[in-house]
């Protein structure tokens, strides 16, 4: 495929970081396979998946206007197309310097691009404007369009939420979710029964005239299976870490002359450590991050808060056999280009101790977290014990446990 691929520019709505001018394609027949073999090598690139739509976008930021790793840069275009799956043509001015066309039909993104000025703006707005009906135009007032309506930026885009932009190599391989349908079935299935189960009407009735007695059958044999551990969804307890850990990082790096530590969830709580440089106020973190345990001799402090509590669930399923955990690894890491690790299966002597009921498993990597969790969603039998995020090597570290049978 041949890109010719339009400017792109972050803008700001609120607290909201949008990126608008992408390359859309839509998928023939597979958007993950038509995807990762049209973006795997442009590495200075971004791309925007629309599932729903069956789109992906690439866009090319300037070195400068990049997300950094803890940041969320979201599709405009794509924004703007969930809310009105429409047709519509909008120009939208973006500050001094920019205007912003951009198309839709039928749900689909078919022009996203940012012009430096406003004539070559206007021009492209309305050769589009020209070749058919559009029941939905917006175009600044000055341009003099009859049958165009005005609208700023900032009205249409306010409270809307968009695909996020995520690096070109994360889809240098397709993304392996097999594993994840069987046990998504089954947990369906388990669901279907016990909401079945749950809503029979208790004001049902029996018959109570006296009938003959009939001989009644032997008691079907009641076969009992042993519990399974109750734990907490791995993609949940995933979701719920990284976003106590952005908050908490964000939060403490904005305090004046202070350097943030590793942060660290156990699911549980969140903490992190910050160190004071000389020019930095130590009064100033009780304040900042309430709660904090500073020790004045060596300029730290300690902070640390309680995550709410999320519910835990019967697992649906185990390993039957702890060599499975290897197989799905070695999968995963192929799959995602990451390395899984897990600890060593020791070998036992017939008669000797029974094989382990849980395996350690550890993923350390520096892609976004929305990547990651990604892979962890297709981790059966599977529990978090910890993510930690060190910010000066933008690197992630996250143990769990997997339970066999």
């Amino acid at each position: 495929m041949d890109y010719n691929l339009p400017n792109s520019l972050p803008f700001d709505i609120g607290s909201t970081r949008f990126v608008a001018g992408a390359f859309w394609h839509k998928a023939m027949s597979n958007l993950r396979k038509e995807r990762a073999a049209n973006t795997a090598d442009l590495k200075p690139a971004h791309v925007i998946t629309r599932t729903n739509a069956g789109q992906f976008g690439i866009c090319r930021l300037e070195e400068e206007e990049k997300p950094r790793f803890w940041e969320l840069y979201q599709s405009a275009a794509a924004a703007l197309s969930d809310a009105d799956p429409t047709d519509w043509l909008a120009a939208y001015q973006l500050g001094p310097d920019h205007v912003w066309v951009v198309a839709n039909r039928d749900g689909i993104i078919e022009h996203d691009a940012v012009y430096s000025t406003r004539q070559a703006a206007k021009d492209e707005f309305e050769k589009r404007y020209n070749s058919r009906t559009w029941p939905k135009a917006v175009a600044p007032t000055d341009w003099l369009i009859d049958g165009t309506q005005t609208e700023s930026v900032d009205r249409a885009m306010i409270g809307l939420k968009g695909p996020v932009l995520l690096p070109s190599f994360l889809f240098k391989d397709i993304p392996l979710k097999k594993a994840a349908v069987p046990l998504a079935v089954g947990a369906a299935l388990v669901l279907l029964l016990a909401t079945a189960v749950t809503y029979i009407p208790d004001y049902i009735s029996f018959e109570t005239e006296e009938v003959a007695e009939t001989p009644q059958p032997e008691p079907a044999l009641t076969v009992l299976r042993a519990a399974r551990p109750s734990v907490v969804p791995l993609p949940v307890a995933a979701d719920v870490c990284v976003s106590a850990i952005y908050k908490l990082f964000l939060r403490a790096r904005t305090l004046p002359g202070w350097e943030v530590g590793s942060v660290d969830c156990d699911g549980s709580t969140v903490s992190t450590s910050v160190r004071a440089t000389s020019i930095a106020s130590l009064a100033a973190v009780v304040n900042h991050l309430p709660g904090s345990r500073l020790d004045v001799t060596s300029r730290m402090a300690e902070v640390s808060y309680v995550l709410d509590a999320v519910e835990p669930v019967e697992l649906s399923a185990t390993l039957s056999d702890p060599y499975e955990l290897q197989v799905i690894l070695a999968r995963l890491s192929d799959a995602y280009q990451m390395r899984f690790l897990t600890e060593k299966i020791p070998v036992t002597l017939p008669g000797g101790s029974p094989p382990p009921s849980t395996l350690q498993w550890s993923l350390k990597t520096k892609a976004p977290p929305m990547f990651w969790t990604e892979a962890l969603s297709t981790l059966p039998a599977a529990a978090l014990t910890s993510i930690e995020f060190n910010p000066s090597a933008s690197e992630w570290s996250i143990g769990g446990i997997a339970h066999v049978s």
